[in-house]
């Protein structure tokens, strides 16, 4: 509840009353890699329905709350300064409005309300400003003045733990939580998602999936979010299974978030499914999601370490080459090679060796290269590479030597992953 929703109509001249409104929960910020949970505050909108507005009895969102409503409205002293708090916050002139409020807050002739309502002012232009952890003291105090309407005091409430959570106070976040339950009645699906959010954060995983089964199971519009944590929570307990299983659910209704295919791929290679983690980043990339080189390369990599898949590594990284994805360096043509060789097509592992050979400072390229020139019968190829190998420097020169035909054993095959 911001102050524009605190103050019911600038042109009263003796009080002003609070304002019902619709209970807005704020949203949390989409987690990835795994996750990272956050929050923006997102301020209550005031009601359009005028004569909803101006009604004696506003709406009661929280019917079942023992704490009695105050009496108390603003003061006729205040009440100018107060109406100019909005007016400031739309001009965005934050430090004039913050100094108003704090002229108010500080008025001997200032009761409770006025109070509650400069300090959420206060509140308001740090939050607007994204500095939640100013603005956390600042609704605490509007908060415990406590001569706000029930509907003012839980949204205000609701708004102090998220922010907390938001800015890693998580104890005393779930602590303002269990009192807005305690205190309301109530104990919404958003109120257990702000909880599992905290725990979370404090990595108490148990706690923060009992939390979040419990939101879930308390509406049939459970947030994008909150599967999100329970694959996290699962995954911190190193219960890749679970994980994967809530991964797998929330990409049936999200088949294109890319964040959520490359924590289910890591699952699935957490729990020794490398083929199902690679149809899951390639999934990915015929959605076109993959868009950096570090996807290309973990999906080329999982395919080249596939026993058979060498021809599906090899053609995501001649797109990756072709769409300027994967730089062409020695590392990348040394893998292409490999791939090439260990699928039979020894004419274009050649090539790539070449090229490797050519974009590298030492000989080890061009010691593979003579190899399979050597498993061909190009002796004299072989012999000339391993020389070129030697000179450039390798980590087995033993095997070069024997390639250049100082000793005469069985040639080794090319080095590789396999």
């Amino acid at each position: 509840m911001n102050v524009r929703n605190l103050l019911k109509n600038a042109t009263l001249a003796t009080a002003c009353v609070a304002l019902a409104v619709t209970a807005a929960m704020a949203t949390e910020v989409p987690m990835s890699g795994p996750v990272a949970a956050g929050f923006h505050p997102m301020k209550h909108k005031q009601d359009k329905d005028k004569k909803a507005a101006d009604a004696v009895d506003e709406v009661q969102l929280f019917p079942k709350a023992t704490r009695k409503e105050p009496k108390v409205a603003a003061s006729e002293a205040m009440h100018d300064k107060l109406v100019q708090l909005p007016k400031l916050e739309d001009a965005k002139k934050y430090d004039e409005m913050i100094a108003l409020a704090q002229q108010v807050a500080g008025d001997a002739a200032a009761n409770g309300y006025d109070r509650a309502i400069a300090d959420r002012a206060i509140a308001d232009a740090y939050i607007d400003q994204a500095d939640y952890g100013k603005a956390i003291g600042f609704v605490q105090k509007a908060l415990d003045e406590n001569a706000l309407s029930n509907n003012d005091q839980y949204q205000m409430m609701l708004q102090l733990a998220q922010m907390q959570v938001a800015e890693d106070q998580n104890g005393p976040g779930i602590a303002t939580l269990d009192r807005l339950i305690a205190e309301t009645g109530e104990d919404k699906p958003e109120y257990e998602a702000q909880r599992g959010i905290a725990f979370y954060k404090s990595k108490q995983y148990p706690d923060a999936i009992a939390a979040i089964k419990k939101a879930m199971a308390g509406t049939d519009k459970p947030k994008e979010n909150w599967a999100r944590i329970m694959v996290a929570s699962y995954s911190g307990l190193n219960q890749p299974q679970e994980a994967a299983r809530y991964a797998e659910e929330f990409l049936e209704k999200n088949p294109g978030d890319k964040d959520m295919m490359l924590n289910l791929s890591s699952l699935y290679l957490e729990d020794k499914q490398p083929e199902k983690a690679a149809a899951v980043l390639d999934d990915a990339r015929h959605r076109g999601l993959l868009t950096d080189e570090h996807d290309y390369k973990q999906l080329y990599s999982l395919y080249g370490n596939i026993k058979g898949r060498e021809k599906d590594s090899i053609a995501v990284i001649n797109e990756g080459l072709q769409k300027g994805v994967l730089k062409p360096d020695a590392g990348l043509y040394t893998t292409l090679a490999q791939d090439y060789y260990f699928s039979g097509q020894n004419d274009l592992a050649i090539d790539a060796y070449r090229k490797a050979d050519a974009a590298s400072s030492d000989g080890e390229a061009a010691l593979n290269l003579a190899k399979i020139y050597s498993l061909e019968g190009r002796k004299a190829e072989a012999k000339t590479t391993a020389e070129l190998a030697l000179r450039k420097g390798v980590s087995a020169p033993n095997e070069a030597r024997v390639l250049t035909g100082q000793s005469n054993p069985t040639p080794v095959k090319p080095h590789g992953k396999k």
